[in-house]
């Protein structure tokens, strides 16, 4: 969704910025865009693709909605935690939290802003900060620029509000439109050398790109969340039972159901999205309940992490019954603890 960022705000910046021939430059940016999103519906209507499945235009309305209503109800659930806990520390502190949540998703926003960028680029684009607002004055490009890094922020903060969850991927428009600022700060780096320490041009520019191997190399060479390795395991399972000759629906958490779902479904000629739901809509009501709400969703398998099943309902583990799943597999999870991977049956 955060691609349509670029996109909705360049149009708007061609529509009110002030340079010649308005038109022909606004006819020249819409019309590949025209014409690439009605072929991509061609496509979709030849191969008889569901739009739902890959456009997902409901998440873009939801997205201007929802974050009020997922902010009153996250202010709801900490005020039964301040009335409830039974401790004096967790009341003061989640009676506080209520008035602050737009400051944890601020924070949140900032923290992953520098984790995107890594510690020593955030301080290079630091020092580019000042150049930059002085180049703002003189070139529309940088205000164009500006804007388009801005709205990426401002979108990623009501989305953050909306669902809380955030990956430095989400950073990658952001990181497009300020590559600029970035430059600004290592020529301002260039001249200090120069000026200062009396380095030529050559001597400096090979010192800084010794230090952005130096710093990058490590973290892109280096394993990454080799932990998530278990979900990989778990949906190749599940390929490997059902051959991929449909779409495998698999329920689990927001951590693992993305990851599972899609090695389940990497073999199946069309696209599969996980699904988008809480444990807590299938665990409302008793066993049969459950069962029931599994079976009408047409689910094939659901994963029992025993951290994120709900403590305010039955005890799943107990009431299991052989004649309604059959386990697959039993892995652990450094965060949500023992799994069990059941088929419905």
């Amino acid at each position: 969704m955060e691609a349509l960022v670029v996109i909705f705000v360049s149009i708007i910046y061609l529509c009110l910025a002030r340079h010649h021939r308005k038109l022909v430059r606004l006819t020249y940016f819409t019309l590949p865009v025209a014409m690439i999103g009605l072929c991509f519906y061609l496509a979709m209507f030849q191969l008889g693709i569901d739009e739902h499945n890959l456009v997902r235009g409901h998440e873009v309305v939801d997205k201007v909605f929802g974050p009020h209503a997922a902010y009153r109800g996250l202010r709801a659930s900490l005020k039964d935690l301040a009335t409830y806990s039974a401790v004096a520390f967790d009341r003061a502190f989640f009676t506080h939290a209520r008035s602050l949540i737009w400051w944890i998703a601020l924070g949140s926003v900032l923290t992953y802003t520098i984790k995107a960028f890594t510690y020593p680029f955030f301080a290079v684009y630091w020092l580019g900060l000042s150049d930059w607002i002085g180049h703002l004055k003189k070139d529309n490009r940088a205000v164009y620029l500006s804007i388009v890094a801005l709205a990426s922020l401002l979108v990623l903060y009501v989305h953050l509000l909306h669902s809380w969850q955030i990956y430095t991927r989400f950073m990658a428009i952001f990181l497009f439109s300020s590559v600029t600022v970035i430059g600004f700060g290592l020529e301002r780096l260039v001249r200090f050398a120069h000026q200062r320490l009396n380095l030529s041009y050559s001597v400096t520019l090979a010192a800084l790109g010794c230090l952005i191997i130096a710093f990058a190399l490590p973290k892109s060479l280096g394993p990454r969340e080799k932990d998530k390795l278990v979900f990989k395991e778990l949906g190749e399972m599940i390929a490997m039972r059902e051959g991929n000759e449909k779409a495998v629906k698999v329920l689990a958490s927001s951590s693992a159901a993305a990851l599972i779902s899609f090695y389940a479904n990497v073999n199946f000629p069309s696209a599969v999205c996980p699904l988008s739901v809480e444990w807590s809509e299938f665990s409302k009501q008793d066993y049969d309940g459950f069962v029931e709400k599994l079976k009408k969703a047409k689910l094939d398998y659901f994963l029992l992490e025993a951290r994120r099943w709900p403590r305010n309902t039955f005890d799943l583990k107990r009431e299991l019954k052989g004649k309604d799943f059959e386990e697959i597999a039993t892995r652990y999870h450094p965060t949500t603890g023992e799994m069990k991977l059941y088929r419905v049956l």
